[in-house]
């Protein structure tokens, strides 16, 4: 169970740090920028993301949610869930333009090699990788992320023990700097937003392959709360070199060239996988929410958004940060808004089907189990408990089967799978 919350938590900071946050850019423009009241916004933000990561992924388990529409028609109204279909898929592909545009700046200030190159391996990279299942997708997203809290730990050790500015003179520099928006209170209610919409689409599927949705609201809390204080630390972090990297398309980069060029150069290579990892979440997430269960249409939809995110790509990365994330964070604001009342009204229905799923569990571990009798009695108390749940019974019934399976293996106990369960299995091998 602990390894899955940690997988988890990690992959939802992966899916969150994108191009701009990795590189520093979101931080300066959003955060940096505004002097101390930067940092203020950065731990009120903090306090949102935990939470948001919290309602995000759980509502994907608590639903099994395949795309983030299986969540909205459940906790809105289906002309709202539509709507905020429309934002989402809007917001994310702005997003999936950047991550292009990211991948070729990062590449050519440490290595001077041209945009294109850059962009067009993370085109490969995102296609590749997207073949994958969501299993699969989950680890590579989550196996990465851990390198990049090293280096943020890193950078704001250097930064600290190195200071040549005071808290006033960081104040001044920082009102040169040009911002995403004019006050740091809009830093919150447009930049929260922008990165949520940017995780909710995979954090809701990350939770759909998730049956305990206590595991997925863990991992999701976890998640978030390590997002949150990432963005302080690299808030304050950069905030004592605004003089110095404010003007930059990287300056997170800048700063760690500053210690060491090895290790800058290192760094580059984890920025690159960072902006990777968002990469493949918006990606993997649009393409699963209009290809059905067409798995030709998935790899159609895959490799032609982000062959045109790669094309738009080229109106270079400051640029994209400037002008189309505010937009994307102004659009999502109503989303989020929406997705933690909702979580909040449904808290109580959540917990009563963890409780459900609990039962279902020890009861699929009985009935696979050889040495233990399973009655009629048993067997009509598991199908009540399929019914009741809100979850689709024959997702439900792979997902939590699965799980017990799994149970079964570790504890090196007799049993017979059931043959509904050994099929999804084998579906979700030939993915």
């Amino acid at each position: 169970m602990y390894k899955r919350i940690f997988t988890v938590a990690m992959a939802f900071v992966g899916i969150t740090v994108g191009a701009g946050f990795a590189s520093g850019q979101e931080v300066v423009q959003y955060f940096a920028g505004f002097g101390i009241w930067g940092v203020v916004a950065a731990a009120i933000s903090a306090i949102i993301f935990a939470v948001s990561g919290l309602a995000f992924v759980q509502l994907g388990s608590y639903v099994l949610a395949n795309d983030h529409s299986d969540v909205f028609s459940e906790v809105t109204h289906k002309y709202v869930a539509v709507f905020f279909d429309v934002i989402i898929t809007f917001s994310l592909f702005c997003m999936g333009i950047a991550m292009m545009a990211g991948g070729g700046s990062s590449l050519k200030q440490q290595f001077g090699l041209p945009v294109w190159v850059g962009s067009a391996i993370m085109l490969a990279l995102t296609i590749g990788i997207g073949l994958l299942d969501v299993d699969k997708v989950t680890a590579v997203i989550g196996g990465i992320t851990p390198i990049m809290i090293i280096f943020v730990i890193i950078a704001a050790g250097y930064a600290f023990t190195h200071m040549h500015l005071s808290f006033a003179e960081m104040d001044a520099a920082a009102k040169s700097v040009h911002t995403a928006v004019p006050h740091w209170s809009m830093s919150i209610l447009n930049y929260v937003p922008l990165a949520l919409t940017l995780a909710v689409s995979m954090a809701i599927v990350i939770g759909g392959d998730i049956g305990n949705p206590k595991v997925a609201g863990l991992g999701g809390i976890i998640g978030g709360s390590v997002f949150g204080v990432l963005m302080v630390i690299a808030t304050l972090t950069l905030l004592t070199r605004i003089d110095v990297v404010a003007g930059d398309d990287l300056p997170m980069l800048t700063l760690v060239n500053q210690i060491h060029p090895w290790l800058g150069t290192f760094m580059s290579v984890v920025i690159f996988l960072m902006i990777f990892n968002t990469s493949i979440g918006i990606y993997y997430a649009l393409a699963t929410r209009y290809a059905g269960s067409s798995r030709k249409r998935f790899i159609i939809l895959l490799v032609a958004l982000s062959g045109i995110g790669f094309a738009i790509s080229f109106m270079g990365f400051q640029n994209v940060v400037s002008y189309v994330y505010p937009i994307a964070g102004w659009g999502g604001l109503a989303l989020v808004i929406v997705m933690l009342v909702s979580y909040a009204k449904t808290r109580s229905d959540i917990r009563e089907e963890t409780t459900r799923r609990g039962k279902m569990l020890r009861l699929f571990r009985l009935k696979m189990r050889n040495d233990k009798r399973f009655s009629k009695k048993h067997e009509a108390a598991l199908q009540t408990a399929l019914e009741d749940s809100p979850a689709d019974a024959e997702d439900l019934h792979s997902t939590v089967g699965s799980a017990a399976v799994d149970q079964l293996e570790e504890e090196n106990v007799d049993y017979d799978i059931l043959p509904e369960i050994e099929e999804a299995q084998a579906e979700t091998e030939a993915e």
